[in-house]
């Protein structure tokens, strides 16, 4: 009677629990936090090539970042396509993309990473929340 009462506690457990571990690891499934500015994973919008975030309404960052993309190739801003950004702290004025020449103050700096598109191709830039926006290849 024991052993049949402490599995049936078991189950009731279990049960109990896996709504939550399956909320969890859908969580985790790849996709970021929509709310800011995420979209589907690289590979599908390269399938597509179409941008996925609507260009407007964009923190000054992430529009200088577009416009900085579009400087770069030559081109139009609406040439670029905004694949999705986030809101990240930098732990440096690098902002994450470190020259070999470079000096940099030991600061936290929160900014945005920003992946783009252009012709296919995939770019990352990251800004600080000011001026400043550099393109870091990985």
């Amino acid at each position: 009677m024991t052993h049949t009462l402490g599995r049936l506690r078991l189950h009731v457990a279990i049960a109990a629990c896996l709504p939550c571990l399956l909320l969890a690891l859908a969580a985790c499934g790849g996709e970021e936090d929509a709310g800011t500015g995420s979209a589907p994973s690289p590979t599908s919008i390269a399938a597509t090539r179409q941008p996925t975030i609507p260009q407007d309404h964009l923190p000054p960052p992430v529009e200088r970042a577009l416009e900085a993309a579009a400087d770069d190739a030559g081109i139009a801003t609406s040439g670029v396509g905004l694949i999705g950004y986030t809101e990240e702290q930098w732990n440096d004025t690098s902002l994450g993309c470190p020259q070999p020449d470079g000096m940099y103050a030991q600061v936290i700096t929160p900014g945005y990473n920003v992946r783009l598109f252009i012709d296919g191709a995939e770019l990352e830039y990251h800004t600080d929340m000011d001026m400043a926006v550099v393109r870091c290849d990985a």
